[in-house]
């Protein structure tokens, strides 16, 4: 008995090795690498050396199509995802023997009218995966007949396909978590049961042909879903020119499912269909910023602040932080007239909230000869905060405006709601330059200002306040039609005058509807400047004209009040007729000053005309009387 048992015991040792050895042999793993360094060159010689349970393994490189694969319960994995390369002139894989798996691989195919097959699959159990299949009549294919099925169709990329996934004669096949896009039709059902499709983004001129029941959704459940929603589902379903289901029905309450299922056929539905989940937008809370054009430099000074904030819809500024509202307005400039340290708050506002920032301002006394160098910052204000060292009166502020009249440097007296509109324009001024400040928006009827600078400046604005009425500075309006009246203020703290400029010349345009409209002679345009509580004309030069304005340059002594003028056609003519009848006077005038033809003698002309015969006459009888005499003798 013992003897048994001890055969017994050795059988079922050698058992249990064979066993040992036969599962050793199951986790062998053979690696291919096109270059040489692995244990076969091509994924075809590895699947033909290979034994149930084998990995193959294929390193980054291009490798032919048309593999079979022979040998049951394979894994043929892609070592780095989309680097293995399938280059294939037919079908790249034949799955034959079951249970096979084919991960991270990039499939070309020889086209999607080629007749082809990326992955065709006619056996069971298998798994596609993680796969980029392009360029074939159909990306992947299964067909197991009736007996054969239950693959898993999971996370590919099928794209540019005749169809995206055909499913023919086979059973209890699972799709999820497939993108199929831009393929004639996204997947294909023909004598197959039992199919499970959910959470696939589909995306094709005709995404599905069902002709026989399948599922297509899971329950809801909590997870993310292929198009990033908060719930897994059924499938998203688009099209290229955007009027898929999903693309066209709406997500009311935020689960990212439509609020209506999917009819594809009476059969065939999907009863949570995704959709891009409506979200609640964060609050958008301002972000103050401003950019301001000079922080120091001696009083009047006169500092343009540009609002750059972000997300807000309206803005308070507080240019000396004394907690008043000085302004509202998008740009603004304010002069400081008195010396001193100021702290400028702007606090931009939404609906959300407010946020405040600061920058200061350095004013200086000012100097006789106005040469202290003007510091300018052309970088957002970002301000240090500091206490404000401001006194009442300490500074004015317009809303339109630059320096002074004539360009002489301090803040616009305009009242702003007397500006219609205004154009700001920054040069850089060089001693020995010629200055041209050109107004590009063309929101005012001033086209450019220029001059010649005899002093340097540095970054310098002129702006132009074109106005609704007569300005607030002059008293009168200049005789004739009044097209426009505007300012023009160049520079800071005095800085636009004869010693430091030359050659100023404006350019500006008047349009032609309304030299029509008027009966206004072109030839009558001058520009007006106001001087010494007076309007002096300018003789304006006609340039150039497009279809819209005639263009005109006029020299002008300085910057100020301007009005641009015309008269009527009927008033000119009216005038030549006058100067022509003065000059006919003037000629009757001349005329009889002159003695000329036609005129009545007059009585000393007569008398000078008698005294002249009788002298005449005397001479003569002396003359007779001297020949009478030499005669006697």
């Amino acid at each position: 008995m013992w003897q048994i048992k001890k055969v017994l015991s050795i059988l079922f040792t050698i058992a249990f090795a064979l066993q040992a050895l036969a599962g050793s042999a199951a986790a062998t793993t053979l690696y291919v690498d096109g270059a040489g360094t692995g244990n076969y060159t091509t994924i075809q010689d590895a699947l033909n050396s290979a034994i149930n349970g084998d990995i193959i393994m294929v390193n980054p490189g291009t490798y032919p199509g048309d593999i079979t694969v022979p040998v049951s319960d394979l894994v043929i994995v892609s070592s780095s995802q989309y680097n293995a390369v399938i280059k294939a002139t037919g079908s790249a894989f034949n799955l034959d023997a079951s249970n096979t798996t084919i991960r991270n691989f990039d499939i070309i195919g020889p086209g999607s009218s080629s007749g082809y097959t990326g992955i065709m699959d006619t056996s069971s159990f298998c798994t596609i995966q993680n796969n980029k299949i392009s360029n074939f009549s159909t990306g992947i294919g299964v067909s197991t007949g009736n007996e054969g099925g239950s693959s898993s169709i999971i996370s590919n990329d099928i794209f540019d396909c005749g169809i995206g996934v055909s499913l023919q004669s086979t059973i209890d096949n699972k799709l999820n978590g497939n993108r199929i896009s831009n393929c004639r039709l996204g997947i294909d059902i023909i004598d197959s049961y039992g199919t499970i499709v959910y959470n696939n983004n589909f995306n094709n001129t005709r995404n599905v042909q069902p002709t026989d029941t399948s599922s297509w959704n899971t329950t809801r459940t909590s997870g993310k879903n292929i198009i990033g929603g908060p719930y897994l589902g059924g499938n998203y379903w688009a099209t290229p020119a955007g009027d898929g289901f999903s693309q066209t029905h709406s997500d009311a309450n935020g689960d990212g499912i439509a609020e209506e299922p999917f009819n594809m056929n009476e059969a065939n539905i999907d009863y949570l269909p995704l959709v891009t989940p409506r979200t609640e937008p964060s609050p958008s809370l301002p972000v103050a910023n401003f950019q301001i054009n000079i922080t120091r430099g001696p009083a009047p000074l006169s500092v343009t602040f540009t609002d750059l904030s972000q997300n807000a819809t309206s803005r308070n500024w507080d240019f000396e932080n004394d907690g008043r509202i000085d302004s509202t307005g998008k740009t603004e400039i304010h002069v400081y007239t008195v010396p001193g340290t100021y702290t400028v708050n702007l606090t931009a506002v939404n609906g959300n909230g407010a946020d405040s920032e600061l920058a200061t301002i350095t004013v200086t006394e000012a100097s006789n000869d106005n040469s202290e160098k003007n510091e300018t910052e052309d970088n957002d204000a970002s301000g240090d905060g500091g206490d404000s060292g401001s006194s009442s009166g300490g500074s004015s502020h317009k809303s339109s405006g630059g320096s002074s009249g004539g360009g002489g440097g301090g803040g616009s007296p305009e009242p702003a709601r007397n500006v219609e509109v205004k154009e700001l324009s920054q040069v850089f001024i060089t001693n020995g330059k010629a200055v041209k400040f050109e107004f590009s928006k063309n929101a005012t009827c001033v086209v450019y200002v220029g001059f010649d600078a005899i002093k340097n400046a540095g970054k310098t604005t002129t702006i132009v306040e074109q106005l609704k009425n007569k300005s607030a500075l002059v008293s009168e309006l200049p005789a004739g039609e009044i097209y426009k009246s505007f300012n023009i203020w160049v520079g800071n703290s005095g800085y636009a005058t004869s010693k430091n400029i030359e050659n100023p010349v404006i350019g500006f345009k008047v349009e032609k509807s309304w030299l029509k409209d008027k009966n206004v002679d072109e030839d009558s345009i001058n520009l007006n400047r106001y001087e010494d509580k007076t309007w002096v004309q300018l003789p304006a030069n006609l340039t150039g004209e497009d279809n819209i304005y005639l263009y005109f340059t006029a020299e002008t002594p300085g910057f100020a009040s301007f009005a641009i003028t015309g008269k009527a056609i009927s008033q000119v003519q009216d005038e030549n007729d006058q100067i022509s009848a003065e000059n006919r006077s003037i000629g009757v005038i001349n005329s009889e000053e002159n003695g000329t033809e036609g005129s009545e003698p007059d009585e000393d002309s007569m008398n000078s005309n008698t005294l002249l015969s009788l002298g005449i006459v005397l001479a003569a009888l002396a003359m007779v009387g001297l020949v009478l005499k030499t005669m006697k003798k």
